[in-house]
């Protein structure tokens, strides 16, 4: 054992990187310098380091000392320590296993042991606890650093140690296990052995031992000896007894429920620690549930705090920068619209992106903790009333992981978003590329067409007779009106996606309707046989020049994909809810599968010649269904077949008199 002062034993790089510390840190005012006196032997050497912390479930420490506990903790974390934290009935146990787990070849004490702490049967301080540790592990260096302003002498040490701390309730319950044993001993005195009695008071000492814990449960075992003695070992009321057996029995009955008490202590720390991480993990697996299907911010805020605040008691603020940098709760509320401020310390850790410090303040209130994510920080988040200021390092592990679960759903959203932004503009790219190669490759043909019979005109005038300068000049201007046509359907459906256009809706004659479409598609029906389904007193409700418009395009498909003579047949029908426009030819159909692929921008079908049409009319058409709030769909029924379902409103349609 090597005992040294903490005042000149500030020497850094005193171990080499083969060796490794491990640092038993206690609950104590010194815990702290105890961390960065470790910190500082290992600084210059990279030698791996382990601070670990034990607890006892008969020990109570205090506010105070769990505050220092854990402010330790957290500075051996920071320092770049691995960190633990044992349950266990043993100090000098957990830390001889602990060491031989990490292969430790220096162990490291310092400060003072909490009071009442009990172990191996007697109460240690440092030098019971190092001299312990050396019997152990006769090969690791055992390092005790005592602080100056701790320097007592050991009887002083020693009578702190062996205090008992135990609350008086705790010793009236112990009292009254015992009294009730008596009273039940004293009714089965007649029926059993006086040998036989002893198992009623080791019944009350078990159940001492698993509800009050280990110091009671030793309370209990004399508190029972000596009113075993007293009352029913002869001669009563003597503490002598008559007969020399009794003392055997005395100490097999010490004995025996002295170790039935630990056995039981022990058994109650282990459930004890089972409860709380299975608490632990049941709380970070039902957050990590509700954060898969987060969505927005606002979801992963709620969410988080919703956890704190069930697991800790503890209302909570998640901080998270909007779209100008500026922090705001993430629920939404920013400061225009009357959300709460930012405190100093929250913008400057978001700003800084780097954990100055995570232990409670003097309030007791922890401070803001950050969630970072690959690309940098992510949000702030702040806790308010936390009900108890000595936390516990395993809730604040807890609290850690759901801030690193939550940032984990934000960082996720944000590469969601930055997907989302990215496929988009991919899309926007791809309509670009396409609508210039679509306008590139319809206005080719007409451009040339146009160029060539300019320049006949132009260079070969004398020399044309009147009917082939017409014909030229005819030439020019049906491909101009085809490239007008062109340019109107591509600006007409961008004005309808945009929400440009917004339909008129009135109640119309569906014969007029079809008479009108009919008239502007005249020219594409000449070789083709058109037949109508139309009742004549049909009453739809719509905006008629979108309508004509729609009809139109779907009459030019039909007539530019059926062969001569074929029959194209238009239909109406109207019911109380909806109303259906129909049309139908006897052509070759869809091909198989392009049902809804028909209706896509610049679509054109397999056999359809270059330069035919330029592939928005059918996109118009579903463009206007949809302005209408209806829908059209496309199949095969003896040819192609596209049916418009449109809403019609509930009012009573006028009659055709009405209209006129």
């Amino acid at each position: 054992m090597q005992a040294v002062d903490s005042k000149v034993a500030r020497v850094p790089g005193r171990l080499s990187r083969h060796e490794r510390l491990l640092v038993w840190v206690g609950d104590n005012a010194n815990a702290e310098a105890l961390v960065r006196h470790a910190s500082q032997w290992v600084a210059n050497s990279a030698t791996p380091w382990t601070a670990i912390a034990v607890h006892t479930i008969d020990a109570k420490p205090s506010v105070q000392e769990r505050r220092w506990l854990l402010r330790a903790m957290e500075l051996a974390e920071r320092l770049g320590a691995e960190t633990a934290s044992v349950y266990t009935n043993s100090v000098l146990d957990a830390v001889v296993e602990r060491a031989r787990e990490d292969g430790a070849t220096v162990v490291m004490i310092g400060g003072h042991p909490p009071d009442g702490w009990l172990d191996e049967g007697r109460r240690h301080w440092l030098g019971d606890l190092a001299d312990g540790l050396s019997k152990r592990l006769p090969d690791v260096t055992v390092t005790v650093v005592q602080y100056p302003s701790e320097s007592v002498s050991p009887r002083s040490m020693l009578q702190r140690s062996v205090r008992w701390r135990m609350p008086l309730p705790a010793v009236f319950i112990t009292l009254t296990v015992v009294a009730l044993c008596t009273a039940i001993s004293m009714m089965l005195e007649q029926y059993v052995d006086v040998s036989t009695i002893d198992m009623v008071y080791l019944a009350g000492i078990v159940f001492v031992a698993l509800n009050l814990g280990q110091t009671a449960a030793v309370l209990a075992v004399l508190a029972s000896l000596l009113v075993f003695d007293l009352i029913f070992v002869p001669p009563r009321w003597s503490l002598i007894p008559a007969e020399t057996q009794f003392f055997f029995t005395f100490g097999v009955m010490l004995v025996i429920s002295l170790l039935v008490a630990r056995l039981v202590a022990h058994a109650r720390l282990q459930a004890h620690v089972a409860a709380s991480r299975a608490r632990r993990t049941q709380a970070l697996n039902e957050l990590a549930r509700e954060l898969v299907g987060a969505t927005s911010e606002a979801h992963v805020a709620t969410a988080l705090t919703a956890a704190v605040r069930s697991t800790f008691g503890a209302e909570s603020q998640l901080w998270a920068p909007d779209a100008r940098g500026a922090l705001r709760v993430a629920d939404g509320r920013g400061p225009d619209a009357g959300g709460p401020l930012p405190d100093d310390a929250t913008q400057q850790l978001f700003a800084q992106g780097v954990m100055v410090d995570a232990v409670p303040d003097t309030a007791g209130h922890l401070p803001h903790l950050l969630l970072r994510g690959v690309g940098g920080p992510l949000a702030v988040l702040t806790l308010q009333s936390w009900h108890d200021p000595g936390t516990a390092p395993e809730d604040r592990a807890l609290l850690d992981a759901f801030a690193n679960q939550a940032a984990l759903a934000l960082e996720r959203r944000l590469f969601e978003h930055r997907s989302a932004k990215a496929s988009i503009e991919a899309e926007t790219e791809r309509l670009r590329n396409t609508l210039l190669s679509a306008i590139s490759h319809d206005f080719r043909t007409p451009l040339t067409t146009i160029i060539g019979s300019a320049s006949s005109l132009l260079e070969q005038s004398a020399a044309l007779d009147e009917s082939r300068r017409q014909r030229l000049l005819g030439s020019i201007v049906a491909e101009a009106q085809r490239m007008h046509g062109s340019m109107s359907d591509l600006l007409d459906l961008t004005r309808m996606e945009e929400g440009a256009v917004r339909p008129d809706g009135e109640w119309c004659p569906a014969d007029e309707l079809v008479a009108e479409a009919r008239q502007q598609a005249a020219s594409q029906l000449r070789e083709h046989t058109l037949q109508l389904q139309v009742p004549g007193d049909a009453i739809v409700w719509c905006d008629p020049r979108l309508m004509q418009q729609a009809l139109a395009n779907l009459l030019h498909n039909a007539a530019r994909h059926t062969p001569r003579g074929s029959t194209i047949t238009v239909g109406v029908r109207v019911s109380p809810s909806h109303w259906q426009l129909e049309v139908r030819d006897n052509g070759p159909g869809l091909p198989p599968g392009s049902e809804r692929e028909v209706f896509k921008k610049f679509h054109r079908a397999q056999h359809e010649p270059t330069g035919a049409g330029t592939g928005l009319g059918l996109a118009i058409c579903a463009a206007v269904a949809r302005l209408h709030g209806g829908d059209i769909d496309a199949r095969n029924d003896g040819g192609a077949c596209f049916t418009m379902t449109l809403p019609q409103p509930a009012a009573r349609a006028p009659s055709i008199d009405e209209e006129r």
